[in-house]
């Protein structure tokens, strides 16, 4: 009797120890389920006898602190392990993110540290015993293969350039597609010596603005203009307050592609209101064909010259990702300067073909490219 007791006793805790294995299985496998992305200890810097941060070399105790700049857009998607003895701090940033009272390891969320930082943050670890052998900061992912412990990190610029080479292609294919099915338009509209010219032909006159062509242009117009913004604004920059909804900077390729679309239907936007302002302004004047030469003009002044800032981008683009800042100002110059001129020779084009006093036609021009010009500026730079 005792024997059959003892036998279902040691089959009741076989089957309680068979079943127990997946749960030991899986706190084993929870902790053991992260990858090593990259060790942080090589960018660790300390603080010197002058109270500046310098390299951290393993041995010499120099400060009470380590610390580090971590990119947050690059490792996006990661963790952050942080194992360090008893008696540190954590800071984020200056701010005090946790005391360790005994030694303990902690991840963090980088993709929550985005919703509530800057782009960079500056982690700090305050260990007053200068015990840094024991602290250990890395970018950890989360998988079961073992093939995603050497993942592919894309940094932000790598986006950008990727983004930069497709839409130089999709630019010069339009070129290409507008070149060989529009190629008398084509003539027309690149014709240096007509844009510049005070004189007017009489095909000129007869031009027609909506047309296959002419419309197959504005789009490609609208796509040229908000590619080079994209290109050439610093992350850093602010958005008016009329496209503040626009996600920008963008961090992926997708987000690179829609915000392309969303510029570019608001330079549709801008052109059709400008086209309007031009169609009212030349009734209320008694242009008539003036109105239409107007805006013919000023979209082929336009195309030539944003032609010609494309082909200087695609030949300056590794020089221009480190000097933004100064590439914007002279865009936004250089087109200052090219709106004047502009302004200087439509008004002598079209004073050839006015039936009233220059101070009508100035009137006109003031309303039409003047005032609108300023506002552009002023929301811009504002």
């Amino acid at each position: 009797m005792q024997s059959e007791m003892a036998t279902k006793r040691s089959f009741l805790l076989s089957i309680l120890f068979l079943l127990s294995m997946p749960l030991w299985g899986q706190s084993l496998g929870e902790a053991s389920e992260y990858f090593v992305v990259k060790d942080l200890r090589q960018d660790w810097l300390t603080v010197d006898e002058s109270n500046h941060y310098v390299p951290y070399v393993s041995g010499q105790k120099k400060g009470v602190v380590v610390g580090l700049s971590l990119n947050l857009a690059r490792f996006q998607g990661n963790h952050i392990r942080c194992c360090v003895p008893r008696n540190s701090s954590l800071f984020i940033d200056q701010q005090l993110n946790r005391n360790f009272d005994q030694s303990d390891c902690i991840i963090l969320n980088i993709d929550s540290l985005r919703d509530h930082h800057a782009e960079t943050v500056f982690l700090t670890i305050f260990q007053a015993q200068k015990d840094f052998d024991r602290v250990h900061v890395e970018i950890v992912g989360f998988g079961k293969n073992s093939a995603e412990e050497n993942p592919v990190l894309v940094r932000a610029a790598a986006i950008k350039m990727n983004f930069f080479v497709v839409g130089i292609l999709i630019l010069l294919v339009f070129y290409a597609v507008l070149k060989h099915q529009y190629e008398k338009n084509f003539k027309i509209i690149y014709n240096i010596s007509r844009i510049f010219s005070s004189k007017v032909r009489e095909d000129d006159t007869r031009v027609r603005l909506v047309t296959e062509a002419h419309i197959a242009f504005l789009i490609q117009y609208c796509l040229l203009i908000s590619f080079l913004l994209i290109i050439i604004a610093p992350p850093t920059t602010e958005l008016p307050f009329i496209i503040s909804y626009i996600s920008f900077p963008p961090s992926s390729f997708s987000q690179y592609l829609l915000l392309w679309v969303e510029l570019a239907l608001i330079v549709l936007v801008i052109i059709l209101a400008k086209y309007l302002l031009l169609m009212l302004l030349g009734s209320l004047f008694r242009l008539r064909v003036m109105k239409y030469l107007h805006m013919f003009d000023f979209m082929r002044m336009s195309l030539v010259f944003w032609t010609a800032v494309f082909v200087a981008v695609i030949c300056f683009y590794p020089n221009l990702q480190f000097h933004t800042e100064i590439y914007l100002q002279s865009l936004i110059y250089g087109f200052v300067l090219f709106a004047l001129f502009r302004i200087v020779i439509l008004y002598f084009r079209l004073s050839q073909n006015a039936s009233f006093r220059n101070i009508y036609l100035f009137s006109y021009i003031c309303v039409a490219e003047i005032i609108p010009l300023l506002a552009g500026l002023e929301l811009l730079t504002g």
